[in-house]
Parts: C-alpha cells; sequence; structure tokens
C-alpha cells in the first residue's frame, strides 16, 4: 500500500482525507488479511464527493485519456454514484470509486508519510465485493445468478482458505 500512496500522494493530497477511505484487496491486506493475489490497484472511495472533489477528477482525468469513460467525461457530476476513474503512474493504477453514501463509522487509520488515511472495514469491503459480483442473470436450469468477475470469486475463496480454514 505505501508505494500506491507515495506514487499517488500529490493526486489524493487535493482530494483531503475526510470523506475518502482506501478499500479493496489493500484494504483487507492492512486489516492483516491473507491474500495470495496481489492487489493490482489502489481503490479510493469517496464518499458524497464534494464539487471541488468532482471538478478535480474531472480536471485530472482530460489528462489521461487512457482510462476515461467519455460519458463521465460529458457529464461527471450526474449519476456519480455509480462512476470510477482510473488513473495511471509508473505502472500502478488508482481507482477513485464516487459513493453517494455517508462515510461508514468502523474505518482502520493508517498513517502514511503523516498522513492518516482511513481505511475501509473488512465486512465493508467484502459487501462491496459481493455486491458487484453477480451479473443479475438468473439461470433457471441451476437456480443461479452467475458472476461478473472471476476475481472476486477468487478472492473470496482466497479469504475463506487462507484466513479461516473453511
Amino acid at each position: 500500500m505505501q508505494n500506491y500512496l507515495q506514487t499517488f500522494k500529490n493526486f489524493i493530497q487535493p482530494l483531503g482525507t475526510d470523506n475518502v477511505v482506501i478499500g479493496g484487496t489493500l484494504a483487507l491486506k492492512a486489516h492483516g488479511l491473507i491474500m495470495s493475489r496481489e492487489a493490482t490497484d489502489l481503490d479510493l472511495i469517496i464518499f458524497k464527493p464534494t464539487d471541488k472533489q468532482l471538478e478535480y477528477i474531472k480536471l485530472m482525468s482530460a489528462f489521461q485519456k487512457e482510462f476515461i469513460d467519455d460519458e463521465a467525461l460529458k457529464n461527471p457530476f450526474s449519476d456519480y454514484h455509480r462512476k470510477s476513474y482510473k488513473f495511471k503512474k509508473n505502472e500502478l493504477i488508482i481507482d477513485i470509486l464516487l459513493q453517494d453514501k455517508f462515510v461508514p463509522n468502523d474505518l482502520l487509520l493508517f498513517n502514511f508519510d503523516g498522513t492518516y488515511y482511513k481505511i475501509q472495514s473488512v465486512k465493508n469491503t467484502i459487501d462491496a465485493k459481493r455486491s458487484y459480483m453477480f451479473d443479475n442473470k438468473y439461470d433457471s436450469r441451476t437456480g443461479n445468478s452467475s458472476y461478473i468477475r472471476e476475481k472476486d470469486v477468487k478472492d473470496f475463496n482466497d479469504l475463506k482458505n487462507s484466513n479461516f480454514n473453511l
């Protein structure tokens, strides 16, 4: 996590820390859970983003066409709770996820280079991963829904087998 925070320090700093929370695989690792898969990005969740934060992300997006969603650039202020923006620097990726919910209370604090970063709880991180695992396609023959992201299925199995011996 320190490598990501050092690499994106100047990018993250203008966002502030009040409503900014680290999530994803790095959050799980920060809580001490064992994951065999290396994190592929730093997930930064901004809860109830301010207009200033949204404008900053839009401005930064204009400089990095590689990851830009054209629809998001047209109007980043509408329906922002579904938007995410990816930025790349030195082969590392930060994924900015915008949420319209309030910042959860059950957060871990992580001090890096004199700045305290909020880390999403294990429960909220797992709930988030679980919320976008399914593509909502119900197979009437098997009675199952299908998975969108194979990496989340692997993460759940990894968490179970490496941490809970189930």
